[in-house]
């Protein structure tokens, strides 16, 4: 085994800097032949594959790819071929292997000197093989901040937005900020209890342990939690090179002890521990944002037996990330490593605008200024001019917002045109600065949307019901059952279906529009920014067009605030009839991508993972996101089988989900069933019968709320109690005025019945929407029995 030679005996030193850089060595020199590494993945969730495949091939890495099935006949048996073993997202592993048997064979390897990563934990049970390791190896899995005990928390705010790196352990400082892109917020899990020979590497602000590593003889087991490997950029890449990279300073007998980042200069300390003989001279530089270009250059001279201090020096008046490059030559074999160390510089005052484009009504929207020192405190001065097209000035004005470092501008309806907003800030004991933006007034447009949020096409109010993936041939069945909208996702083709369509998506485009037209459908196309400028003037001129799908479940590195901004951009410039829809999952990142849409969404799937009631939670946060100043529109679970999803929805289940959302605020509602003949798994929403069955009647009462969800937010009149005191956060409920009467949705979201108690304060009738029935109330008091998971939707006056 190569790692025989390097002897993990030195595992502290090894992991100097694990967190402290990620790149190529010297641009023009290849990486060397290095260790091998098994990558142990699960079928079921095969997150980070590409990412992991990537890292280890730019590392060097000899690599062999390991489905969780093939563990115990195929890695088991040739495990001491291997120097690292990686496992990722394994969340069946638990039930393909006895666990008991193959953990202290696993243990005996690492003891013999293998490097075992576990990353993404997530849950207990990816962890059970640590219990036949030693005593103390096995450590829990800390669950979300969403939910403890599966219970919502009180507080539902965000842990502190930064991360704090332990390196009491280490012998070389780095800054963790370095891999974080420039928003960026905690992840959910952290690591559970550990017992005190786990030495914390990562840490939240509040002590939780994102990353732990352990020595066990000759070897070392590294423990990541869930999302670890996708928080910070290209953190895969910096592990594997920087474990390589000082297995080979240590058997070389070097150590780097230090690294320093100035004004001027970047400073690191090495350390011959090999008691050398001669001297021995380290060639350092300093390269900007992982390109090329050197900006600063040393030699470091260290006498035999001792220690040298050397200062490179360097222009670092850019921002960027700038990496130390060192490198030592002995013989025939070239050693390097790096340090990453973020180094940025601001202007005074950044701004996000959260929204750009209006059609009719007033303008309103949030700002967030930030400062080189953070968010802009709320009693700084902040001032902004708005300019019309006509170059005159547009009375508008500055409020205080809830949300820090925000600004709430409001001017009134405006005529079309473009108009330029500059915002001016002066943050205590800093420098006055000021931002550009350009807010843009569309007017009237074939879809829109009115100052409530609601969808307007050709005039008229649309409440959306849509569904993801039929195939053209499924268009008019789709509609007949009661769906509205689709989203077909047209980059990448239908692969084979009975129209026999090629994977041209060029050529199937006109046969899909087309059919959405006969079947007068609304259509949602997901757009390939490589060919805007082919497909949004064909999909434009089309009445089945809705809004274009602009990405799907970003994170802070894919694809980035700056190419969705572009693309957003793009696309509204191209076609200013149809808005731009963003779907996200993940509420860390929530406000890093929200200025980019015109209809906000996520996903909650809580289905044999959370409680039913994240649904709430999820539209609360996707409402929040974007200030309340877009239309929100959210993704339920309609699917089980391949993708892992643990069973399909029930219909109850199907029920109180969507009412749950429209309970909480959203304007509009589609589903998720997963289709797509290229690969082979072509089921169809009409594949699974009693999922199928139970959206018509669904449907049904969705249509028969629709005065409900389409009208405006209004403060509630009307006073609702739960029988049990103890159970009345399991009511959620939406009042609004529907004409001349008061509309009241009631959701249960618990799966026994409740009793609830309406005052309708005076003679006032009642009547139950959905059923079409008159409702008796005594002595002005209404009392209903909810269903377990029921809805209703109760008419007043």
């Amino acid at each position: 085994m190569y790692i025989r030679y390097t002897r993990f005996c030195v595992s502290l030193v090894l992991l100097t800097a694990v967190l402290g850089g990620a790149s190529l060595p010297a641009v023009g020199q290849p990486a060397p032949v290095g260790p091998r590494a098994a990558f142990l993945y699960s079928e079921k969730a095969t997150h980070y594959i590409g990412e992991w495949d990537k890292a280890l091939e730019r590392s060097g890495f000899t690599r062999e790819r390991c489905p969780t099935p093939q563990f115990e006949q195929k890695l088991l048996p040739a495990l001491d071929e291997y120097d690292l073993v990686i496992t990722s997202t394994v969340w069946n592993l638990y039930d393909k292997v006895v666990f008991t048997q193959t953990g202290p064979r696993i243990a005996d390897w690492v003891r013999a000197g293998g490097v075992l990563i576990l990353s993404d934990q997530n849950y207990g049970p990816q962890l059970d093989f640590l219990k036949s390791f030693p005593e103390g190896f096995y450590h829990s899995v800390r669950p979300g901040f969403y939910w403890e005990n599966g219970k919502r928390p009180d507080n539902m705010e965000l842990p502190p937005p930064s991360w704090v790196a332990d390196i009491g352990l280490m012998r070389a400082p780095c800054d963790l900020r370095a891999y974080l892109p420039e928003v960026a917020k905690p992840c959910w899990q952290s690591l559970g209890e550990m017992a005190p020979e786990w030495q914390p590497l990562v840490r939240y602000e509040n002590g939780h342990t994102l990353m732990a590593m352990r020595p066990l003889g000759d070897g070392l087991v590294i423990s990541m939690s869930y999302y670890m490997t996708e928080r910070f950029v290209d953190f895969q890449e910096a592990l594997l090179r920087n474990l390589w990279c000082h297995m080979e300073l240590a058997r070389a007998g070097l150590e780097l002890r230090q690294v320093t980042i100035g004004r001027d200069a970047i400073a690191c300390s090495v350390a011959d521990t090999a008691q050398r003989a001669r001297e021995v001279i380290l060639s350092a530089g300093i390269a900007r944002d992982g390109g090329a270009e050197v900006v600063g250059r040393a030699d470091i001279g260290l006498q035999a037996g001792g220690a040298a201090e050397g200062a490179i020096a360097a222009e670092l008046s850019q921002p960027g990330v700038y990496e130390l490059r060192l490198s030592l030559s002995e013989g025939d074999t070239t050693l390097w490593t790096t340090e990453k160390l973020r180094h940025e510089v601001f202007p005074p005052v950044r701004i996000t605008v959260n929204k750009s484009y209006f059609y009719t009504g007033p303008v309103i929207t949030t700002i967030r200024f930030r400062t080189p020192t953070g968010l802009l405190p709320a009693d700084a001065p902040a001032s902004a001019t708005l300019t019309g097209p006509d170059g005159l000035a547009v009375p508008c004005t500055l409020e205080p917002s809830p949300r820090d470092g925000c600004r709430v501008l409001k001017a009134g309806a405006l005529p079309p045109g473009v108009y330029a907003l500059k915002l001016t800030a002066h943050p205590a004991g800093g420098e006055e600065g000021s931002a550009e933006a350009v807010l843009t007034v569309l007017g009237e447009r074939r879809v829109m949307f009115n100052e409530n949020n609601i969808c307007l096409v050709d005039g008229e109010q649309f409440f959306p019901l849509g569904i993801y993936f039929p195939p053209p041939s499924k268009f008019q069945t789709m509609r007949e059952h009661g769906f509205n909208f689709m989203y077909w996702l047209l980059p990448r083709g239908w692969g084979a279906t009975e129209e026999a369509l090629g994977n041209d998506p060029a050529e199937e485009m006109p046969l899909c529009i087309e059919r959405a037209e006969q079947a007068q459908i609304m259509n949602l196309p997901h757009v390939s920014p490589a060919r805007f400028d082919e497909w949004i003037p064909l999909l434009k001129e089309s009445p089945s067009t809705l809004a274009y799908y602009i990405y799907d479940e970003p994170d802070e590195s894919k694809p980035g605030a700056a190419a969705m901004a572009e693309w957003y951009q793009a696309m509204r410039a191209l076609d200013p009839e149809h808005p731009v829809f963003l779907l996200q999952n993940r509420p860390d990142v929530f406000d890093i991508y929200a200025p980019y849409c015109d209809i906000h969404a996520s996903d909650p799937y809580p289905l044999g993972r959370r409680p039913l009631r994240m649904v709430a939670d999820y539209t609360d946060l996707t409402i929040a996101a974007v200030h309340g100043e877009k239309p929100v529109w959210m993704t339920m679970w309609a699917y089980g089988g391949y993708q892992g999803g643990p069973r399909l929805p029930t219909p109850a289940e199907l029920n109180r989900c969507a009412w749950l959302t429209i309970a909480h605020g959203a304007r509009g509602i589609f589903w998720y069933c997963y289709y797509t003949g290229k690969i082979g798994h072509d089921q169809t929403l009409e594949d699974f019968p009693e999922v199928w069955a139970a959206f018509k009647p669904l449907l049904s009462d969705l249509k028969k709320g629709e005065p409900l969800v389409l009208a405006p937010d209004t403060e509630p009149t009307l006073t609702c109690r739960v029988a049990d005191p103890a159970r009345a956060a399991a009511l959620h409920t939406l009042e609004r005025q529907v004409g001349e009467k008061r509309w009241l949705l009631l959701v249960n979201d618990e799966e026994t019945e409740m009793a609830v108690s309406i005052d309708l304060a005076g003679d006032a009738g009642a009547r139950d929407v959905l059923r079409g029935e008159a409702l008796q109330a005594q002595d002005g008091m209404l009392k209903l029995t909810l269903d377990g998971y029921g809805a209703m939707v109760v008419e007043v006056g």
